[in-house]
Protein backbone atom coordinates (compact mmCIF):
# COMPACT_ATOMS: atom_id res chain seq x y z
CA UNK A 1 0.00 0.00 0.00
CA UNK A 2 1.08 3.55 -0.83
CA UNK A 3 0.24 6.64 0.88
CA UNK A 4 0.76 9.91 -0.82
CA UNK A 5 0.09 13.36 0.84
CA UNK A 6 0.40 16.63 -0.30
CA UNK A 7 0.12 19.98 1.16
CA UNK A 8 -0.28 23.71 1.08
CA UNK A 9 0.73 26.24 3.57
CA UNK A 10 0.21 30.02 2.92
CA UNK A 11 1.90 32.19 5.64
CA UNK A 12 0.92 36.16 6.07
CA UNK A 13 3.95 37.30 7.71
CA UNK A 14 3.80 40.93 6.33
CA UNK A 15 2.63 41.53 9.15
CA UNK A 16 5.77 41.00 11.05
CA UNK A 17 7.69 44.44 10.89
CA UNK A 18 9.70 44.16 14.10
CA UNK A 19 11.27 42.35 17.03
CA UNK A 20 10.65 45.25 19.65
CA UNK A 21 12.36 44.92 23.31
CA UNK A 22 11.41 47.04 25.65
CA UNK A 23 14.54 47.49 28.77
CA UNK A 24 13.94 48.04 32.38
CA UNK A 25 16.87 50.43 32.25
CA UNK A 26 16.20 54.24 31.59
CA UNK A 27 17.62 55.38 28.11
CA UNK A 28 18.98 59.04 29.51
CA UNK A 29 18.51 61.09 26.37
CA UNK A 30 14.78 60.38 26.44
CA UNK A 31 13.94 59.27 30.12
CA UNK A 32 11.53 56.30 28.97
CA UNK A 33 12.46 52.93 29.01
CA UNK A 34 15.64 51.59 26.93
CA UNK A 35 13.66 50.60 23.47
CA UNK A 36 15.16 48.18 20.78
CA UNK A 37 13.83 47.25 17.64
CA UNK A 38 15.38 44.59 15.16
CA UNK A 39 13.46 44.81 11.88
CA UNK A 40 12.64 42.79 9.43
CA UNK A 41 9.75 43.82 6.76
CA UNK A 42 8.79 40.64 5.82
CA UNK A 43 6.63 39.54 3.06
CA UNK A 44 4.62 36.65 2.83
CA UNK A 45 5.52 33.00 2.44
CA UNK A 46 4.55 29.72 0.91
CA UNK A 47 5.13 26.09 1.30
CA UNK A 48 4.48 23.34 -0.68
CA UNK A 49 4.66 20.03 0.69
CA UNK A 50 4.63 16.18 -0.88
CA UNK A 51 5.66 13.18 1.06
CA UNK A 52 4.60 9.48 0.36
CA UNK A 53 4.80 6.20 2.42
CA UNK A 54 5.09 2.72 1.34
CA UNK A 55 4.25 0.10 3.44
CA UNK A 56 6.54 -2.68 1.79
CA UNK A 57 5.58 -5.07 4.54
CA UNK A 58 2.91 -5.75 7.37
CA UNK A 59 5.50 -4.86 9.90
CA UNK A 60 7.59 -2.26 7.84
CA UNK A 61 6.84 1.06 6.28
CA UNK A 62 9.38 3.00 4.47
CA UNK A 63 8.84 7.17 4.16
CA UNK A 64 9.92 9.54 1.83
CA UNK A 65 8.94 13.86 1.68
CA UNK A 66 9.80 17.17 0.67
CA UNK A 67 9.30 20.83 0.35
CA UNK A 68 9.75 23.91 -1.04
CA UNK A 69 9.67 27.35 1.35
CA UNK A 70 9.47 30.13 -0.37
CA UNK A 71 10.84 32.69 2.27
CA UNK A 72 9.21 36.14 3.30
CA UNK A 73 12.37 37.37 4.18
CA UNK A 74 13.36 40.65 3.30
CA UNK A 75 17.45 40.84 2.65
CA UNK A 76 17.12 44.68 3.38
CA UNK A 77 16.69 43.65 6.91
CA UNK A 78 18.21 40.23 7.55
CA UNK A 79 19.47 39.68 10.34
CA UNK A 80 21.21 36.48 11.87
CA UNK A 81 19.57 36.32 14.81
CA UNK A 82 16.47 34.88 12.85
CA UNK A 83 18.26 32.62 10.30
CA UNK A 84 15.75 32.52 7.30
CA UNK A 85 15.71 32.31 3.61
CA UNK A 86 14.08 30.27 0.79
CA UNK A 87 14.86 26.55 1.00
CA UNK A 88 14.21 22.98 -0.17
CA UNK A 89 14.48 20.14 2.28
CA UNK A 90 14.23 16.56 1.97
CA UNK A 91 12.88 13.38 4.45
CA UNK A 92 14.00 9.57 5.01
CA UNK A 93 12.50 7.38 7.46
CA UNK A 94 10.87 3.83 8.01
CA UNK A 95 8.89 2.33 10.85
CA UNK A 96 9.31 -1.43 12.13
CA UNK A 97 6.47 -2.71 14.42
CA UNK A 98 8.37 -5.15 16.34
CA UNK A 99 5.42 -6.32 18.09
CA UNK A 100 1.53 -6.29 18.86
CA UNK A 101 2.32 -2.91 20.57
CA UNK A 102 6.00 -1.90 20.25
CA UNK A 103 7.41 0.17 17.46
CA UNK A 104 10.80 1.78 16.11
CA UNK A 105 10.31 4.75 14.27
CA UNK A 106 13.73 6.83 12.56
CA UNK A 107 14.41 9.65 10.12
CA UNK A 108 16.59 11.56 8.92
CA UNK A 109 15.83 15.20 7.73
CA UNK A 110 18.00 17.87 5.59
CA UNK A 111 17.25 21.92 4.43
CA UNK A 112 19.23 23.80 1.70
CA UNK A 113 18.66 27.84 2.20
CA UNK A 114 19.44 29.61 -1.14
CA UNK A 115 22.43 32.10 -0.27
CA UNK A 116 20.77 35.16 0.85
CA UNK A 117 22.74 38.23 -0.32
CA UNK A 118 21.92 41.12 2.41
CA UNK A 119 22.30 44.62 0.95
CA UNK A 120 20.64 46.58 4.28
CA UNK A 121 18.31 49.47 3.30
CA UNK A 122 19.57 52.77 4.32
CA UNK A 123 18.04 54.06 8.04
CA UNK A 124 15.59 56.98 7.91
CA UNK A 125 14.38 59.72 10.61
CA UNK A 126 11.70 56.67 11.81
CA UNK A 127 13.55 53.77 11.08
CA UNK A 128 16.80 52.81 12.38
CA UNK A 129 18.27 49.80 10.43
CA UNK A 130 21.44 49.61 11.91
CA UNK A 131 20.47 46.28 13.21
CA UNK A 132 20.34 44.36 9.44
CA UNK A 133 24.04 42.60 8.47
CA UNK A 134 25.44 42.99 5.33
CA UNK A 135 26.71 40.05 3.91
CA UNK A 136 26.23 37.11 1.72
CA UNK A 137 24.44 33.96 4.31
CA UNK A 138 24.27 30.26 3.61
CA UNK A 139 22.35 27.88 5.57
CA UNK A 140 21.53 23.91 6.19
CA UNK A 141 20.21 22.23 9.22
CA UNK A 142 19.40 18.90 9.15
CA UNK A 143 17.61 16.56 12.09
CA UNK A 144 18.05 12.73 12.88
CA UNK A 145 15.36 11.05 15.10
CA UNK A 146 14.64 7.64 16.55
CA UNK A 147 11.36 7.05 18.65
CA UNK A 148 10.72 3.98 20.44
CA UNK A 149 6.92 4.04 20.44
CA UNK A 150 4.73 2.00 23.25
CA UNK A 151 1.17 1.82 22.82
CA UNK A 152 -1.25 1.66 25.91
CA UNK A 153 -4.85 1.32 26.63
CA UNK A 154 -5.79 1.25 30.15
CA UNK A 155 -9.44 1.56 29.64
CA UNK A 156 -8.84 -1.46 27.26
CA UNK A 157 -6.92 -3.02 30.14
CA UNK A 158 -9.06 -2.66 32.84
CA UNK A 159 -12.10 -4.00 30.14
CA UNK A 160 -10.67 -7.22 29.66
CA UNK A 161 -10.25 -7.19 33.53
CA UNK A 162 -14.22 -6.99 33.86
Amino acid sequence: EVDLTAGYTYEHYSVYVSDTFIGQTTDPSTGQPLELSVWRNYGNASIYRLGVAWQVLPVLELRAGGLHDRSGVNPAYYNPSLPDSTAWAGSLGLGWDVMKDLSINAAFFNAWFDTLNSVPAASTATLDNASSFPGQFGNWAWIASVGVNWKWDPQATQAKAN
